[in-house]
């Protein structure tokens, strides 16, 4: 407390016999400051400071509880953004934002009601329509999802990820020719978008066009070679393509696609060569030490191959890298509940809930559910 009373007196410390309301305006510049500074605990420090002068101030209140979203003070932030509301009921951001708290939460429910909050009062906002979308697809609803995302296509014609999950609805329904059309749509919108050449790839693949398929699923390797491939793989077997993983050999070996050692590892997962895969790791590592992913890539290797002693090696590694990837502390939380460590896999998911707002709770162990 002495140092933001210290902090507070340096900002205005060339006032003299001001009005409350001038003092307010110094003290958001001085919070503005600090928050482009990323000194969030000071910027919020004086919008409270406003909120004592003058507690109908509703812009302070958003500005705090934007800046406590930041810091992931979810709880913080939703009671600023509700007391926002209560002073100006139709402030559209603010019920927006707090939607995004509550979805992060897995409060869906409420999610729902601040983005129809957002749509009454602004029909026009295509991505609250996207958003009620994604959670209503979620639960289950996709007659409601694909309405909504309907009307984000409606009221935003270049909205990306409205047709790509609209697509994929299509595709549940069996309407393949719709979801194509939306993909395609996606695609000439945004052409690195890999969910869309992934999705075509599943079409084709369904269809029997199977060198379309594969076509689609390179491209999509090519932008994140480590995207998720396992499932166009199990339909490729389900459909007997025989001749799927020896097309991706040749284009390898005839050098039709440029592939670093990490895609090379990857594929050779895809083959279920895993000890080829582990090599080509073993040189993207040589190649980029630092490189967290290559470390977590070889973990998964490493599991696939019973030792889990040298996954979670690897995992360490990885997070020495990158602490901020919640991904890696939920991959070695699994392994800490398998090895009987608890307190750690606890420990894990704590992290995993700071770093992306939510844990995967249903395999939790239970004393961690408490």
């Amino acid at each position: 407390m002495v140092l933001r009373l210290t902090l507070a007196l340096l900002c205005v410390a060339h006032l003299t016999n001001v009005d409350g309301q001038s003092l307010a305006e110094e003290y958001n510049e001085c919070a503005a400051e600090h928050f482009h500074r990323k000194e969030y605990d000071s910027a919020i420090f004086f919008y409270s400071e406003i909120i004592s002068l003058n507690p109908e101030d509703e812009s302070a209140y958003f500005d705090r509880g934007y800046v406590k979203d930041l810091i992931e003070d979810y709880e913080g932030a939703i009671v600023d953004f509700t007391q926002q509301i209560a002073i100006d009921s139709e402030h559209v951001d603010s019920y927006f934002l707090r939607g995004m708290i509550w979805e992060k939460k897995k409060e869906f429910n409420k999610a729902i009601q601040d983005y129809t909050s957002v749509i009454q009062l602004e029909d026009g906002n295509a991505d609250a329509h996207y958003f009620r979308g994604r959670i209503k697809e979620n639960m289950k609803d996709d007659l409601g999802a694909l309405i909504d995302y309907t009307d984000a296509i409606r009221v935003n014609p270049e909205h990306a990820d409205a047709y790509i999950h609209r697509a994929w609805i299509k595709v549940k329904q069996k309407d393949f020719l719709w979801a194509e059309k939306d993909l395609e749509m996606a695609v000439s919108i945004d052409s690195s978008n890999v969910q869309s050449y992934y999705y075509l790839g599943f079409i084709q693949a369904e269809n029997h066009s199977f060198d379309a398929a594969l076509s689609n699923y390179l491209k999509a390797i090519r932008l994140n070679p480590f995207f998720e491939m396992d499932y166009p793989i199990a339909e490729s077997k389900k459909h007997k393509l025989t001749d799927y993983t020896y097309s991706i050999k040749k284009l390898i070996t005839d050098q039709k696609i440029v592939v670093a050692d990490h895609q090379l590892a990857l594929l050779n997962v895809y083959l279920h060569q895993l000890d080829q895969a582990l090599l080509f790791c073993n040189k993207a590592i040589v190649k980029d030490s630092l490189d967290a992913k290559h470390y977590y890539f070889r973990s998964q290797i490493h599991l696939k191959q019973k030792k889990v002693q040298e996954a979670l090696t690897d995992l360490n590694s990885a997070i020495d890298r990158d602490p901020n990837n919640a991904l890696y502390y939920y991959k070695r939380a699994l392994i800490y509940i398998s090895l009987g460590e608890t307190k750690k896999a606890c420990s894990d998911y704590e992290t995993e809930i700071r770093r992306e707002g939510y844990a995967h709770w249903w395999i939790l162990p239970s004393p961690c559910a408490n």
